[in-house]
């Protein structure tokens, strides 16, 4: 009989644990690699994060970000938060991916110079992925909203 009120005492924690991973949005994404939406800084970029797992039968996501700076808008970088370093960006336009060589990967992007960034090629893998799977395409920047003027402003 203990041994019955054990599996359902597991089975009952074991939901109660997916029900949590669900309404955390980790479950409900699904699958190995999903971006968040994207989020508006006062420091003149968007992010959005990027979960993936390394392994596909890895149990939880590790994240790193996508930046969409505004004053540069064809591209989308990505940031390393363990590293705490850019490692390389997606092109829009041209829908593929430069990355950085180690010693060109900086904490800011002022630091990396125009140079450094190779031609844009396939996407890479996903970070310490032993498969070679490559990474998703980031989801489009947001697009600016047109400043909102209300009527009885003066023209000039």
């Amino acid at each position: 009989m203990n041994l019955q009120r054990c599996a359902l005492a597991s089975l009952l924690l074991g939901l109660a644990g997916l029900t949590a991973l669900s309404s955390s949005g980790a479950l409900a994404q699904g699958g190995r690699q999903y971006y968040g939406p994207w989020s508006p800084t006062d420091k003149g970029y968007h992010y959005c994060f990027y979960y993936h797992k390394p392994h596909p039968d890895d149990l939880t996501y590790k994240h790193h970000y996508a930046i969409h700076f505004t004053n540069r808008p064809n591209q989308i970088y990505f940031y390393n938060p363990v590293e705490g370093v850019y490692w390389g960006r997606y092109d829009c336009p041209s829908r593929g991916y430069s990355k950085l060589a180690p010693a060109a990967r900086q904490a800011t992007i002022a630091q990396i110079p125009e140079k450094s960034f190779p031609a844009p090629a396939a996407l890479p893998p996903i970070p310490q992925a032993k498969d070679n799977a490559p990474i998703a395409a980031p989801p489009p920047p947001p697009v600016a909203a047109p400043p909102q003027f209300p009527p009885d402003l003066p023209k000039a």
